[in-house]
């Protein structure tokens, strides 16, 4: 389970592994089955349902335009727990503008974000620009942004969760279309 709660950088797949670190590595294959091994580490959920999902100007964000993620870690019960949402977010291209676009960065105002109804502040938002790639869900992508939203563990609950995105703005003719793409969610411990 590879998270992006530490910040140790993977190693390269393109050599042997030692003795020492293939008994690490099935260590890690018998804990994954055990929550009570698992508890007080770092895990990573992936949710590529649904997704991509369009996103639309003045649509409010109940109004399909909401990922459902289900997460059940008693972690995020603890104290101190960190929950780091994390999602692409690509303009593309509009058919009914004359004028295309594609691959530019939005504004950080444009796009609201909610986790569970509540709005996330600027403060808990970090933004990553993406060089056109393909991406690991398999989707080919113009520059784009990745975009990382972190909230207290308690944030969110044990079971069915959402993160809903709303542009305020009424919608012009030239506005690009927005994209969703890849959403993971880590719960980082402390």
């Amino acid at each position: 389970m590879a998270s992006t709660c530490s910040t140790t950088p993977a190693r390269s797949s393109k050599r042997f592994l030692k003795p020492i670190e293939i008994k690490k590595l099935a260590a890690v294959l018998w804990e994954s089955g055990s929550q009570k091994t698992l508890r007080g580490r770092p895990k990573q959920y992936v949710f590529w349902n649904d997704l991509p999902m369009q996103i639309e100007s003045s649509r409010p964000p109940q109004c399909h335009q909401t990922i459902n993620f289900v997460v059940r870690d008693p972690d995020l019960r603890q104290k101190g727990t960190v929950a780091l949402l994390t999602f692409r977010q690509v303009q593309g291209k509009n058919p009914h503008a004359y004028v295309q676009r594609p691959g530019r960065i939005l504004p950080p105002d444009w796009v609201k974000y909610y986790v569970n109804g509540h709005e996330i502040k600027a403060g808990q938002i970090r933004r990553a620009k993406q060089p056109p790639q393909k991406i690991p869900s398999g989707f080919k992508l113009y520059t784009h942004e990745q975009i990382r939203v972190r909230v207290p563990g308690a944030a969110l609950k044990m079971g069915a969760n959402t993160l809903s995105f709303h542009v305020p703005r009424f919608p012009h003719a030239s506005d690009p279309y927005i994209y969703m793409y890849e959403l993971t969610v880590d719960v980082c411990p402390r």
